[in-house]
């Protein structure tokens, strides 16, 4: 008889088939899950860190809040106080210079006051300003041993305005005169002081670019009693964009103050905060930093 005949066995290699399947299942699985938790940690880390991120930046804006308060504290006293001193009643420039010896010292003691002033019903104007920061003195033409300057208007009954620079040394002895016949600033046209005027109560102006010295800053003002003045004293915020450059939460952060209207009124480099154009000093708009997130913004 022949040999009966023998099937190939085909078992094993099913079952070599079924491992090989169990263990792809297996490990696509657990690369899912994996992958399942690294993205859920990634997100978890993002939203941890997006968390932190905001409770630094509202810590921020509380500082910056706090410093605002700060600033302004002092200039309110100091308003109400030059509101009633001798120098509103004042009828020339010789008489208001009397009272340089009490600006200068509560300037010293303000140094975020750039200047105080007092603009008159009649037209006339005097104010007294500190020289600290260099440019401001090249802009002004000061000479190098003036520490402070005044500038001065007097009109006349008649159409006649007598506009007058003077640079005082430390010892507010005049450094020198200038007789300037093209100054002829006139206070009652400018908004601080009809707002002031308009009220009995203490007014502070949106901020803007102080023309003199094209630095960012707001106006506090109030009227006299007899209402017969406006008082001014012009906040200086410098100050600010200095806290907001050193309060970066890292080194691609960026940080602005800015109005209603988008004008910029604190930044790092607060000099890219004002722009001029054709003679027209104004605070810069967000998307004119040049700064694709604030731009977004």
């Amino acid at each position: 008889m022949n040999a009966p005949s023998v099937l190939p066995a085909v078992a094993g290699p099913r079952r070599y088939r079924f491992h090989v399947h169990v263990a792809v299942i297996f490990t696509a699985f657990s690369l899912l899950i994996g992958t399942l938790m690294m993205w859920h940690s990634h997100r978890e880390i993002s939203r941890l860190a997006l968390s932190a991120s905001f409770d630094v930046f509202r810590q921020i804006g509380r500082e910056t809040v706090g410093e605002v308060r700060r600033l302004q504290a002092p200039i309110e006293t100091l308003v109400d106080l030059l509101a009633n001193a001798p120098l509103v009643h004042a009828a020339s420039l010789e008489q208001r210079l009397a009272s340089v010896a009490w600006l200068r010292e509560a300037l010293e003691q303000n140094t975020q006051i750039s200047a105080l002033y007092v603009g008159y019903a009649g037209g006339d104007f005097f104010l007294f300003r500190t020289l600290r920061d260099p440019a401001q003195r090249e802009r002004l033409g000061a000479p190098a041993s003036a520490r402070y300057m005044v500038q001065s208007v007097e009109r006349a009954a008649g159409a006649d305005v007598r506009g007058i620079y003077l640079f005082l040394g430390a010892d507010l002895q005049t450094v020198r005169r200038e007789e300037r016949a093209d100054y002829r600033f006139d206070p009652r046209t400018r908004g601080w002081y009809a707002t002031a005027a308009a009220q009995a109560t203490q007014t502070q102006t949106e901020p803007y670019v102080f023309f003199t010295t094209r630095e960012v800053g707001t106006t506090f003002a109030r009227r006299t009693p007899a209402a017969d003045a406006v008082v001014g004293a012009d906040l200086v915020l410098t100050e600010l964009s200095r806290a907001l450059a050193g309060q970066r939460v890292s080194p691609s952060a960026e940080l602005a103050l800015f109005g209603p209207g988008g004008g910029v009124v604190a930044y790092r480099e607060h000099a890219r905060a004002v722009r001029e154009q054709d003679g027209v000093v104004r605070l810069a708009q967000l998307d004119e930093l040049g700064v694709p997130v604030l731009q977004q913004a």
